[in-house]
């Protein structure tokens, strides 16, 4: 680790795992970086039987314990390393809430394909899979999945469509290969859902956020044509959330025409240019 310019932990989405991120690992290991990713629980290869795989049975808050957990092991091997966290969509909520427990052992944090709350629409999910949670337990909720993602390709334009996942990437290679992974695009649990929604409706409560250094640098990045980030709007109000909070270095980029995993769309050696900047200043 002498020469290691500082460690990048990944906190990966939904439906996805470690592979989708080969492009960012690449990128920054041949940087003098060294790149760790700690699976979710129920997600990539961390499950042995497949047919379990997104089934959970209300340990979602797992999820936030295990990547606190891991960057205190990071610190403790690496102590005189810096670490920086790169959260991706699902992983960018669960980098906030990790951000309120290791503010004082981490040196900045990334937050990609990310969103300011949408109330209204939060709200309704976690009712609806809460009710559907009570009947159906740990079932998968297709119902749910069909709505969460339901307009997600409405602003794709055709020479970039692939099929229901072209949300994803302009890079049709890219979404064919997520595709046909065995170990993405599945339906998670209702009790997923229900916790998932429980706790981003409860993310962003200002008092939640006392404790932490104002002057920790956030990195927001997204693609103007993400629906995640309703198209630039919630990433924009991600920032001002953060600069109301009266954090002193948030920075943001939307990038015009990109999409939701900004590691895998044609301009990404753009996208880690600029992290890289932002990492080095």
């Amino acid at each position: 680790m002498k020469h290691t310019k500082g460690i990048i932990q990944i906190i990966h989405g939904m439906s996805e795992h470690k592979n989708r991120y080969k492009h960012l690992f690449k990128y920054f290991s041949d940087r003098g970086y060294l790149v760790a990713l700690k699976e979710h629980l129920h997600h990539g290869h961390n499950n042995i039987d497949q047919e379990k795989i997104g089934i959970f049975e209300n340990d979602f808050n797992q999820l936030i314990e295990d990547q606190v957990n891991y960057t205190k092991e990071l610190k403790k091997l690496y102590p005189n390393t810096p670490i920086y966290i790169f959260g991706h969509s699902m992983g960018s909520f669960i980098a906030q809430e990790h951000m309120k427990h290791c503010f004082n052992i981490v040196d900045g944090y990334i937050f990609c394909g990310s969103c300011y709350k949408t109330t209204f629409l939060w709200k309704l999910a976690e009712y609806l899979s809460f009710f559907m949670n009570k009947i159906y337990k740990n079932r998968r909720a297709h119902l749910i999945k069909k709505l969460v993602f339901l307009n997600s390709n409405s602003k794709v334009k055709s020479e970039y469509y692939y099929n229901e996942n072209s949300w994803l990437s302009r890079d049709i290679e890219e979404v064919k290969t997520y595709c046909n992974d065995d170990l993405c695009d599945f339906t998670y649990s209702s009790s997923f859902y229900s916790d998932f929604f429980y706790f981003l409706n409860r993310l962003y409560l200002p008092t939640s956020f006392e404790k932490i250094n104002r002057d920790l640098p956030i990195y927001i990045i997204s693609g103007d044509m993400d629906p995640v980030g309703r198209y630039g709007k919630g990433v924009i109000q991600l920032k001002e959330f953060y600069e109301r909070l009266n954090f002193k270095n948030v920075q943001y980029k939307l990038y015009p025409n990109a999409r939701h995993e900004l590691h895998n769309e044609i301009n990404r050696d753009e996208v880690f240019f600029n992290i890289e900047k932002w990492l080095n200043n």
